[in-house]
């Protein structure tokens, strides 16, 4: 029950911590598409891939501990 409270604390803070650092890079950033833009991009390519990996998390799990 302890690493369950633990990461459930544990991913908002990272979430929180994260969000400060990428707007700080992001407002340093030029690209031909903007400041933000390959930001959002790129966080979008990430948060389909989190999603579409915990639809299947059994058989990741068992990868990851086979390898």
């Amino acid at each position: 029950r302890s690493l369950t409270s633990i990461a459930w604390v544990a991913c908002p803070l990272c979430g929180m911590l994260l969000q400060l650092v990428f707007r700080a890079i992001s407002d340093n950033f030029q690209s031909r598409w903007g400041r933000q833009k390959p930001f959002i991009l790129g966080g979008s390519i990430a948060t389909a891939t989190s999603i579409t990996c915990f639809a299947w998390v059994n058989n990741v799990v068992d990868f990851v501990i086979r390898v």
